[in-house]
Formats: structure tokens, C-alpha cells, sequence
């Protein structure tokens, strides 16, 4: 299992704005988050899509290396078990959609906004995680951005 974090800009005017806007409302360097499945020949991608599919979704894609920050797990934490917990979790939650009022009520606004049927993609790779035992969870899931996610990761020392 790895952890990919995007630092592109988007494509496409809107792509850009909203890409910008989480970092700058984040603090960091990253507006996506995706889990990925590269036990096969294939990597699959987790994540919730708010410009494409609009939903948690897994797909197959050429990622450009460039926009990529991608971390694998170092091997002393990794477990096959926990990784299998990951992806059912998250794949429980295929097709639902993405979760706007959340992401802009707890990453704009100091708001915390749950919706037990709607995801950003933070919130939901942070929940898999959790659930995959890889992390405890001491924060709402809700209340994780993609930056926030990567610090945690790395001040906990799992990412190589």
C-alpha cells in the first residue's frame, strides 16, 4: 500500500482555484490525497474525486510524477492484514458522493460538518487508515486535510 499526495496545480481554471484554495486554506503543499493498492500488476487508486467521478471511487491511471508525492509505508509497520482492512473499508464506500459542505465547513470554517454518506479525500483515506489499524484515530476524520494527513503520517514515522 502506498500514500500518494498531489502538489499540482490542476487542470482546467476550476481545477486550479480549488487546488490553490486548499492549499493556501491548509497551510501546506498538497490539495489531494489517494491510497493506493499496488499489489498487482496495475496500482489502484482510492480516493473521493471531486472534479471527475464525484464520488469515492478506485481507478487505474498514468499518474505525471511531477504533481506526485508518493510514500510507501515503511516495511516494519506494514501489514498485509491491516492493508486488507484499508481496502475493504474503503471499498464499502465506492459511489458515494463527494462531500463539499464538509470539506468547505471543516477546512474554510472552523466548522466540523459530518456526513456519514458523503466523503472529501482526505476524510476518507484518513477513516480507511484507521480502520486498517495503521493509525488511532485522535482526530475526526473530518477535521483532516490532505496536509494534515501527511504530517500526521510523518510525525508518527510510517512513510518512506
Amino acid at each position: 500500500m502506498r500514500i500518494a499526495f498531489y502538489k499540482g496545480r490542476g487542470h482546467g481554471i476550476f481545477n486550479f482555484i480549488a487546488s490553490y484554495g486548499v492549499k493556501l486554506f491548509t497551510l501546506g503543499r498538497y490539495s489531494h490525497v489517494e491510497i493506493i493498492d499496488d499489489r498487482g500488476d496495475e496500482w489502484k487508486w482510492y480516493s473521493a474525486s471531486a472534479f471527475n467521478e464525484g464520488t469515492v471511487r478506485v481507478k487505474i491511471f498514468d499518474h505525471d510524477p511531477k504533481n506526485w508525492d508518493i510514500f510507501d509505508l515503511k516495511p516494519e509497520v506494514k501489514d498485509r492484514h491491516n492493508d486488507k482492512r484499508v481496502f475493504t473499508y474503503v471499498c464499502t464506500q465506492l459511489g458515494k458522493k463527494y462531500d463539499w459542505l464538509g470539506i468547505f465547513g471543516s477546512q474554510v470554517l472552523p466548522l466540523t460538518v459530518d456526513k456519514h454518506d458523503k466523503w472529501f479525500c482526505s476524510e476518507i483515506c484518513h477513516k480507511s487508515l484507521c480502520e486498517g489499524l495503521y493509525l488511532i484515530p485522535r482526530l475526526k476524520s473530518e477535521q483532516v486535510s490532505p496536509n494534515k494527513l501527511y504530517k500526521i503520517l510523518k510525525g508518527k514515522d510510517l512513510l518512506i
